[in-house]
């Protein structure tokens, strides 16, 4: 996965217009299109997500330092990683953290949990809207069900995968059924445009 996700980002005009070239010739246009702003969507959604985790690592390891937890850097390490994953992944990330708090005191690990939500908060009020003015607002009940739908399909793979693979669906309700089916683009969203000169090449 980690491979393909390698060879996708370093050339995904190679990708894109593969798949373009599958569809008839009068649609090849629209199909570039819908292509280019999945790639974009995508692309701005996994440059916040790193921002996200580099953000919650730090964070996080800075206050365990300070409240005194053992392992700050590993745990600070663990919350970044696991940040990856939405609404599950600090959760998982918390309670190894209040565990060996708890084993300085009581009242470490109740700093300790009120560490982790502080971070939560600040993380979804100043980094995720920042996102989400670059790719698609995904309701967090439909990112629940997704991730949810995807873990008991395919496991703990599924829980990683459910909120790209949301976010690349939602691009095509909106662009494929909504705006090209149902020929409704008045709430069209935030995605990003075509050049001429590159779906002339399709």
């Amino acid at each position: 996965m980690i491979l393909l996700g390698i060879y996708f980002a370093c050339e995904p005009r190679l990708y894109s217009d593969g798949l373009a070239k599958l569809f008839p010739k009068p649609n090849r246009h629209r199909a570039a299109e819908v292509f280019g702003a999945i790639g974009e969507t995508l692309r701005w959604w996994l440059i916040g997500k790193v921002a996200s985790m580099i953000f919650i690592g730090l964070l996080t390891w800075i206050g365990l330092s300070i409240i005194g937890v053992p392992m700050a850097l590993t745990l600070g390490l663990i919350a970044g990683l696991l940040s990856f994953i939405p609404n599950f992944g600090p959760i998982i990330a918390a309670v190894p953290a209040v565990l060996f708090a708890f084993i300085e005191s009581p009242m470490s690990a109740v700093y300790t949990l009120a560490l982790y939500i502080g971070v939560q908060i600040i993380e979804g009020n100043l980094v995720t809207p920042f996102i989400e003015r670059h790719t698609v607002e995904l309701p967090p009940a439909l990112t629940v069900v997704a991730q949810l739908a995807l873990a008991v399909t395919i496991g703990g793979l599924g829980l990683l995968l459910a909120t790209p693979l949301l976010a690349v669906l939602v691009v095509v309700v909106q662009m494929v059924y909504i705006e090209d089916v149902l020929e409704d683009r008045s709430e069209r969203l935030d995605l990003p445009d075509i050049e001429p000169e590159q779906t002339e090449e399709v």
